[in-house]
C-alpha cells in the first residue's frame, strides 16, 4: 500500500521537490516520491501564473508521462506490449 498526499500550494511541493531526482508530470498532476510516500499537487487548481512559475523552478527534473500501467511484473508489461504492437 503506498500513501498519497495532496499538497495545498507551489511553495510545499517545492520543498518536497528538492528531496528527489525528478518529477512525474501526468496531467493534471504533478507527483514525487520521497522514500515511498507520494506528494501531489493538482495543475487544475492553482493559477496559470503558479504553473508557469512552478515548471521554470523545476524544468530540468520534470518526467512527462503519457499514461501509466498496473502490472506484476516487467515480463508481463512487455508480453502485454508486445501483443498490442502485432495487432
Amino acid at each position: 500500500m503506498r500513501e498519497f498526499f495532496e499538497l495545498e500550494d507551489v511553495d510545499s511541493f517545492l520543498k518536497i521537490s528538492k528531496l528527489t531526482e525528478y518529477i512525474i508530470r501526468v496531467d493534471p498532476l504533478i507527483l514525487a516520491s520521497v522514500y515511498g510516500t507520494f506528494f501531489f499537487l493538482d495543475l487544475g487548481k492553482i493559477s496559470d501564473k503558479e504553473v508557469g512559475r512552478l515548471f521554470k523552478i523545476l524544468g530540468e527534473k520534470m518526467i512527462v508521462t503519457k499514461g501509466s500501467e498496473v502490472r506484476s511484473s516487467v515480463k508481463e508489461l512487455l508480453e502485454r506490449r508486445t501483443k498490442t504492437m502485432k495487432r
